[in-house]
């Protein structure tokens, strides 16, 4: 069997984070989060940033093009 590499698309959704913990020592107030995403550890995407909450809600979808191995 011969491995090809076949094109695929996927689609990732961020909905929302809950609860997300204050890492930085004696800050009291809400963080500014935002997700990073890594396909491949070549494409980089990132969500919005949600200001004053530690319960960010995205909803943001993203495309990434990617190769799989496919045995023939």
């Amino acid at each position: 069997e011969k491995p090809i590499l076949v094109p695929l698309t996927v689609r990732l959704m961020v909905v929302e984070v809950r609860n997300l913990p204050n890492l930085q020592r004696g800050f009291k107030e809400a963080l500014n989060p935002y997700v990073k995403l890594c396909v491949s550890g070549e494409q980089h995407k990132s969500t919005s940033v949600k200001f004053n909450t530690n319960n960010p809600v995205y909803n943001e979808a993203f495309i990434f093009n990617i190769c799989a191995i496919k045995s023939v």
